[in-house]
């Protein structure tokens, strides 16, 4: 048996290479992995994220941006990233379904898919797809060392910390823990004395290397922006996007969605020693995951890889529950799809990327055609990173208005001032700190991609005073300071 899972498991983890293989040739094109890649560049010339350079997500993602320092290498973490990942949700898999090899691996198989293809940007070097190995092994060492020594689950809190710097939204898995812990406890009797000592070392585990950041970033001067930007702030982004309307027309907002889940939570308790273990555990992880991946109600499909694990072992748990929990796992699993239609998620086209690619090592396709497959600015990004390795130093700064990030990470080259991308300008109110910059740092060139509708009245004033059209790219206007008179 264990000979056929291992077939099993490398036959899985051949399938992803190839699977992944056409992203490790992806051209620079996705702003996030853009911002993540200008982060990482800025910290390897000694800049602080937060407090000279800006996003708004906690710094994990952004350190491992900066050991890969290119778009290759990031994909190629990813993919052995994920080939752990895989192995890890395949041994819990086996840990929570003793002898039921088939189901073992059809689980594998779905999560393995799914987190790899770009229906759900699995192909992406998005914090989700890195935060989910902590929280898997977390999870696995949390029912294998269950009722063993306290400082394991130190150890397993720890993970859900690291898991939380990569996203925030990673706490909701591990409050899912913490609630299960409780259900555990009023399950039979058991030495409280113990099971409050290991709570306690799993808080422990989980506070610890929060806190350790916010000594880091309060030593080098940043503990206001770090605070603000990784934390503070996502929960108002995080809740606040509007992109009209629910086609069921009725606005769920994240606090009746909190209540929503608060009620079936109590439920799911009042029902606790009816149910096995298993079955409880990965409803309460699911439900909590999900409410994790729809915090925002923002509509991008990478925020769904959060809830990949659970679901695809709730998916196998339906056949081995009875009749009654089969339904009541079903009802659970179809709140994907209410999901899905509720928050317009987007997805896409897995064929045709793989086709792309396809056409292009088989030279059915030239360069230019393989790019422009990734969206018509793909070109640009690659002549105005030319432009900029051409005219100008390294060290040289350059402003960007508009989604420019892509071409600050492809270029090798940072903005004056802490923001990479113009709707964090916009988002965050940084007008008059990067006017600030510009005034304070004006660099010989700025570059307006003419992709940003918002008014931006002072920046459009400085460059008409300040500088003179010295090019065109695409659409893109670059400018060039005026010399001195």
């Amino acid at each position: 048996m264990k000979k056929i899972a291992s077939y099993w498991l490398v036959f899985i983890f051949v399938l992803i290479f190839f699977l992944r293989l056409p992203s490790l040739f992806t051209p620079y094109s996705y702003g996030d992995e853009g911002i993540y890649l200008t982060l990482g560049e800025a910290a390897r010339r000694g800049l602080v994220f937060y407090r000279d350079i800006y996003d708004n997500k906690p710094p994990l993602l952004y350190l491992l941006a900066a050991v890969s320092g290119s778009l290759f290498w990031f994909r190629f973490l990813l993919l052995g990233w994920n080939l752990a990942t895989i192995y890890l949700f395949f041994k819990l898999a086996q840990l929570l379904f003793l002898r039921k090899e088939n189901l073992i691996k059809i689980a594998t198989l779905i999560f393995a898919v799914l987190s790899s293809i770009p229906l759900f940007e699995g192909n992406i070097a998005n914090a989700e797809i890195f935060m989910i190995l902590p929280i898997t092994l977390g999870i696995f060492l949390f029912f294998k060392e269950k009722t063993k020594k306290p400082i394991n689950y130190f150890f397993i809190g720890v993970l859900f910390s690291l898991a939380t710097l990569f996203k925030v939204p990673a706490v909701f898995d591990f409050l899912a823990i913490l609630v299960f812990f409780v259900f555990f406890l009023t399950r039979a009797k058991v030495n409280w004395k113990l099971e409050i000592g290991n709570l306690s070392f799993l808080l422990l585990g989980f506070s610890l290397p929060i806190i350790f950041t916010f000594i880091y970033w309060g030593l080098m001067g940043g503990l206001k922006q770090y605070f603000t930007a990784a934390f503070m702030q996502n929960l108002p982004y995080l809740s606040s996007w509007q992109s009209g309307k629910s086609s069921f027309g009725f606005n769920f907002s994240v606090i009746n969605r909190g209540i929503l889940l608060l009620f079936v939570t109590a439920i799911l308790w009042f029902f606790r020693k009816k149910w096995e273990e298993v079955n409880s555990f990965l409803i309460i992880w699911f439900l909590f995951a999900l409410f994790g991946a729809t915090l925002s109600g923002r509509p991008y499909p990478h925020y769904l890889i959060q809830i990949l694990a659970p679901a695809s072992l709730l998916f196998i748990a339906v056949f081995t529950a009875n009749n009654y929990l089969k339904i009541i796992i079903l009802g659970f699993l179809s709140l994907i799809l209410a999901s899905w239609f509720y928050f317009h998620f987007w997805y896409y086209s897995t064929l045709p990327y793989y086709q792309n690619f396809l056409s292009f090592t088989l030279k059915q396709k030239t360069h230019e055609e393989y790019f422009r497959a990734f969206g018509d600015r793909t070109l640009q990004t690659y002549k105005l990173a030319e432009f900029l390795q051409v005219h100008t130093q390294k060290e040289e700064k350059v402003f960007i208005w508009g989604e420019g990030s892509v071409v600050y990470a492809l270029s090798r080259r940072l903005p004056p001032g802490r923001y990479a991308a113009s709707y964090h300008i916009i988002d965050f109110g940084g007008y008059e700190e990067t006017m600030k910059a510009l005034v304070n740092q004006p660099t010989r060139f700025i570059i307006d991609l003419n992709d940003e509708n918002r008014p931006f009245p002072e920046f459009a004033a400085f460059i008409a005073q300040n500088y003179h059209l010295f090019s065109n790219i695409d659409k893109a206007e670059i400018f060039l300071h005026n010399l001195p008179k």
